[in-house]
């Protein structure tokens, strides 16, 4: 079964990077997305006895024993109550976890991840990881891990909380649409990209969009509009800059790669665009970056992925 799961997750991305390059319609990424739903539905039911019953606790049953923790699982804190929605562990710590979660919501980060110390833990004896998912009016959704290990490794929580994230939107009906991004490959493709085009006559300006309430503002509206919406902020894209390079982050992040000569003069702002879907200008945030030389690629490449 380890495997049809992971087919699974490589499927999804694979829908939606087909979605966002263009190569596949709307019609046939609905088509698509319900296989996929099904697909899910049936490894669900297969999951049982004494494994995770369910695919999101059989990630966190993975995440346990690849990064040393000893409980992982997603909760949901609404109105200062806390909710373990998936997990793998001891149940005997989800209630001291929540408590210690509770006592210390100052500590979360909307962006990044945090984490709760054993020293401030009056509970328990091991460090609480926290990667959010989702922050959604007075709802907070987090990916969490429990470890007093050495050896936990932040770069394996961060990539599992990804995955987690993705899996979370994509695959449960009670959240919001998907919002699957394709984080190492789309690293890899634009670093390839910028040391390729990059040379004594040619710079690379990069323009990132990042649109931080698509899921505030279509969450009431489901999926369809959700991928309509993504499918108009990459039709703008294209008419604004026709000679350039996309590549799409997440639905929710959008990349710029915009080759340029060096004697023509800089030009340190990012393009301003209004993007406008049924009459509802979704808002965005904007970021520049220039790539002089192939020694800088990797610090700005880390600052853009960072943010």
């Amino acid at each position: 079964m380890t495997n049809e799961i992971k087919n699974l997750i490589f499927s999804i991305t694979k829908l939606l990077q087909n979605y966002s390059n263009g190569t596949l319609l709307f019609d046939e990424a609905k088509n698509e997305y319900q296989k996929l739903l099904d697909t899910y539905q049936k490894i669900n039911k297969y999951e049982k006895s004494d494994k995770p019953s369910s695919l999101l606790n059989g990630f966190c049953y993975y995440h346990n024993i690849n990064n040393f923790s000893i409980f992982s699982g997603i909760f949901r804190i609404h109105s200062n109550n806390i909710t373990s929605i998936v997990s793998y562990g001891d149940n005997k710590l989800k209630q001291k976890i929540s408590n210690s979660i509770q006592n210390n919501l100052n500590l979360i980060k909307t962006d990044k991840i945090s984490k709760i110390s054993s020293d401030v833990n009056s509970e328990l004896t091991h460090t609480i990881y926290i990667f959010p998912i989702e922050f959604y009016k007075n709802n907070i959704t987090i990916f969490i891990s429990l470890s007093s290990s050495s050896f936990f490794s932040y770069d394996k929580f961060s990539y599992q909380g990804k995955i987690m994230k993705e899996l979370f939107y994509f695959l449960s009906k009670d959240f919001h649409p998907p919002n699957l991004n394709f984080f190492d490959k789309t690293v890899n493709e634009t670093k390839k990209y910028l040391l390729q085009n990059i040379d004594d006559e040619y710079y690379i300006k990069v323009n990132l969009y990042v649109f931080k309430k698509m899921s505030k503002i279509f969450s009431n509206m489901g999926i369809d509009s959700l991928i309509e919406a993504c499918n108009k902020i990459i039709e703008t894209l294209k008419i604004n800059f026709r000679d350039s390079i996309f590549f799409t982050i997440s639905p929710e992040e959008y990349l710029v790669l915009i080759r340029l000569k060096r004697n023509e003069g800089k030009d340190d702002k990012a393009k301003k665009i209004d993007f406008i879907y049924k009459d509802i200008t979704i808002p965005y945030t904007t970021a520049m970056f220039n790539f002089e030389d192939k020694e800088s690629i990797y610090i700005l490449l880390e600052k853009i992925f960072s943010l």
